[in-house]
């Protein structure tokens, strides 16, 4: 995969899933599905007045 460079400069390539930090040991923890109901329930809110989603 290539990147753009901007004056001879290409940025790193991001990290790998393997790479990434995880501190709490799932990304399907109780808290991962707490976040995603944040997630949710602020784009339902957001989206409400709108007629396309």
């Amino acid at each position: 995969m290539s990147y753009a460079s901007f004056d001879g400069y290409a940025p790193p390539p991001p990290p790998s899933e393997d790479e990434l930090l995880c501190d709490d040991g799932s990304m399907y923890s109780d808290r991962h599905r707490k976040q995603m109901n944040v997630l949710i329930d602020s784009l339902d809110d957001a989206w409400r007045d709108r007629d396309d989603v």
